[in-house]
């Protein structure tokens, strides 16, 4: 990843590790998971399909009224290399009533389902042309 960033967690429940970057107060949370271990895996689904059904598995959550107010929206989707990155912003999630922006990057590569997330910690500090370009460069590296 380019710049600085620390180790910061793993949550084993979803498989995602957590990093961090002080200087720019950003988040990233990078996950590789085994995509026959999702319910709505289907060996039949195309490459394509099966990074569809894994964000609207996702985005179907956060739609959900449990609590929390949230907006998602589809932000890019390429066929080749084949990725969809999605937004997701929660409202009034910090204490001072900021709202919270994650954007995702969702794959499929090597019988593996990848999420790349940024959070913006509600600091605004990358527009969203550069959260997406940054997403990209990960991926594609």
């Amino acid at each position: 990843m380019p710049g600085k960033w620390e180790f910061v967690t793993q949550l084993k429940e979803s498989g995602q590790y957590h990093f961090s970057n002080k200087k720019k107060d950003l988040g990233i949370m990078i996950s590789v998971r085994i995509a026959s271990n999702f319910d709505f895996f289907d060996k039949s689904l195309s490459e394509q399909k099966l990074v569809e059904k894994f964000y609207n598995w996702d985005a179907a959550y956060w739609s959900k009224d449990h609590g929390i107010k949230a907006e998602v929206s589809e932000v890019k989707r390429n066929s080749n290399p084949n990725y969809i990155i999605w937004k997701l912003i929660v409202k009034n999630a910090l204490d001072n009533d900021t709202d919270v922006t994650n954007y995702f990057l969702y794959s499929y590569r090597n019988n593996n389902l990848i999420s790349i997330s940024i959070l913006d910690n509600g600091q605004k500090n990358m527009p969203e042309r550069k959260m997406i370009e940054f997403l990209e460069k990960i991926y594609l590296q």
